[in-house]
């Protein structure tokens, strides 16, 4: 192997409808919107991209919805949660809570029904929390 770097990935989204997917990205998880042309567009935030493509294709869409999964790791996961919970009657959410490999997690879905996983490491949140005194 050389020396070149891998830089960024970045998941690319197939869902019915891009509108809706991008609002989630945006309100939710504090994305703006870096290109958005008709049924595609890529958010960004962070240094981190996800690219939204709308697709027609009823086949592609049954074996993506439901079945795609995404992580999300956050540096302060108290405070994204406590922006993220105000769309908890929105999206299909699974509060903060502690996962036994050692990640605090909360889960959302969204419009597309990609699941997605935002997380910190525990030891990291009770150090923050201790810290600021929560």
């Amino acid at each position: 192997m050389s020396n070149e770097r891998i830089v960024s990935v970045a998941p690319m989204l197939n869902v019915a409808d891009s509108i809706a997917e991008i609002a989630f990205f945006r309100d939710v998880l504090g994305f703006t919107n870096l290109m958005n042309d008709p049924g595609y567009a890529v958010m960004h935030r962070d240094g981190n991209e996800v690219h939204i493509a709308e697709n027609k294709d009823e086949d592609v869409l049954c074996h993506v919805k439901g079945h795609t999964e995404i992580y999300v790791k956050t540096d302060d996961i108290d405070a994204l949660w406590s922006h993220a919970q105000q769309f908890s009657e929105t999206y299909r959410t699974r509060a903060l809570f502690d996962r036994e490999y050692g990640m605090t997690e909360f889960h959302m879905e969204t419009p597309g029904g990609i699941l997605v996983f935002v997380a910190e490491g525990t030891g990291h949140v009770l150090e923050r929390r201790a810290t600021n005194g929560s």
